[in-house]
């Protein structure tokens, strides 16, 4: 859907003001979902990104690649992750 097509539902008596107000709101409303939406995609991604570069770390490790930089412990809690 694009934004130009976002229309408000026409009510018997309301003002064009008023009508005008209630469709840029329902317009920012929109906006504001899109975001989230974009946003939460980007957050999985991350999510991701971190799991997998974990994993590598891990199979180093395993593979005797023992390095300063490989021995701190995540810092991240398995249950502080949502969605």
């Amino acid at each position: 859907m694009r934004l130009e097509d976002v229309r408000c539902p026409a009510i018997k008596g309301l003002p064009d003001d008023i009508y005008h107000v209630l469709h840029h709101s329902f317009v920012d409303i929109v906006k504001m979902r899109r975001s989230i939406e974009s946003s939460d995609a980007v957050i999985d991604t991350s999510r991701k990104a971190v799991a997998e570069s974990w994993d590598v770390l891990k199979r180093m490790r395993h593979a005797g690649f023992r390095h300063a930089a490989l021995q701190f412990a995540l810092p991240i809690r398995g249950d502080a992750v949502t969605s």
